[in-house]
């Protein structure tokens, strides 16, 4: 349940994120005096900011994180909360905001309170922000929000509005690309706007898959929208094995539920190939490693295993080749440079 364009926020909140990208930022109730943490956040942040009510919350011990990032006209956040009921109130719809939320449950339980069901983790629910209702955790909250614009997502998907208060499918393979995607945008760091409203496209035809009825609507891997959250996932997936000696293509496709020429083919519309962004990922990683100060008195030979290479003598030629050095004359120009940290 989050506001397609936020309002600015108050100035004992925006103190507090003035360093972060207008268009991704983090915020925590730690940044917040431990007395009025609570009052604050329910009356600066989630009534004037997010345009929420928070009701049922034991004020000594709550406690709220979340990520938020503004993808044009989508908005999506991941949420970390203490228990709680969160919801719009008559008074806050007022504002004429109408956007869809699709609401997907990172904890144990939420009880959603119009259809009166509990969900279980991982399941979907599709929310409409012009309608009173709330949502409450009864154990510490974990939620993943996308709020799409009406007009734009009817466009696209007119049996959209059906399924407002009804439970969504999240074993759909269209629904299991977007929550990657939503949790990969709120990850990535990245504040360059064209990145962030294509992500937000590619959200929006997403979305419109997982929501509509539309045979020509299926999650067709033509689309730059399936294909770039199937990619973003394959490079997750990489990052997450990429110290594993085992990591392969057949590891990769296998757990990605997708063929290896597939995989191939997602790296190859990116003008490179899957062993590539491998080497060049354990290449870089080892570069840190040699540059650490954590790692100085660690042999080269045991930083290029921690980065997954198995054979030293193809991590050294490779190494040369990407750097126009040796490991070893990083680690040389690395000391020399800071006489402190030599043997």
């Amino acid at each position: 349940m989050q506001r397609s364009t936020a309002a600015p926020p108050p100035p004992e909140v925006s103190s507090v994120m003035a360093d972060q990208p207008s268009r991704l930022f983090s915020f925590s109730t730690d940044m917040l005096p431990a007395r009025e943490r609570f009052d604050m956040f329910r009356e600066e942040m989630a009534h004037q900011v997010a345009r929420l009510d928070v009701r049922g919350a034991d004020k000594q011990s709550f406690y709220a994180h979340f990520k938020y990032a503004r993808l044009g006209n989508l908005n999506c956040g991941a949420v970390d909360v203490s228990p709680a009921s969160y919801g719009r109130t008559s008074d806050l719809t007022a504002d004429g905001n109408d956007d869809f939320v699709l609401l997907i449950n990172r904890a144990e339980r939420l009880h959603h309170g119009r259809s009166d069901r509990m969900l279980r983790r991982g399941e979907v629910f599709l929310e409409d922000n012009s309608r009173t209702d709330y949502i409450t955790f009864p154990a510490a909250g974990s939620l993943t929000s996308v709020s799409i614009p009406r007009r734009a997502l009817l466009a696209l998907s007119p049996s959209a509005e059906d399924l407002v208060g009804r439970q969504i499918d999240s074993d759909r393979p269209a629904m299991r690309l977007l929550t990657s995607y939503v949790s990969t945008v709120i990850d990535s760091g990245t504040a360059d706007p064209d990145l962030l409203d294509l992500a937000g496209q590619h959200l929006l035809e997403l979305a419109a898959i997982v929501l509509s009825t539309r045979p020509d609507m299926a999650p067709d891997d033509r689309r730059s929208s399936v294909k770039a959250a199937r990619l973003s996932r394959v490079r997750h997936c990489i990052d997450a094995n990429l110290v594993n000696p085992a990591l392969s293509l057949p590891l990769v496709a296998a757990l990605n539920a997708i063929s290896e020429r597939y995989v191939q083919l997602l790296f190859e519309d990116e003008g490179t190939n899957f062993t590539e962004v491998v080497l060049e990922k354990r290449l870089r990683l080892a570069f840190r490693l040699l540059t650490s100060p954590l790692h100085r008195f660690r042999r080269i030979s045991d930083i290029a295993y921690s980065a997954g290479f198995v054979d030293l003598t193809h991590f050294n030629r490779s190494f040369r080749r990407r750097f126009g050095c040796t490991p070893s004359d990083v680690r040389r120009r690395d000391e020399a440079a800071d006489p402190g940290r030599a043997h």
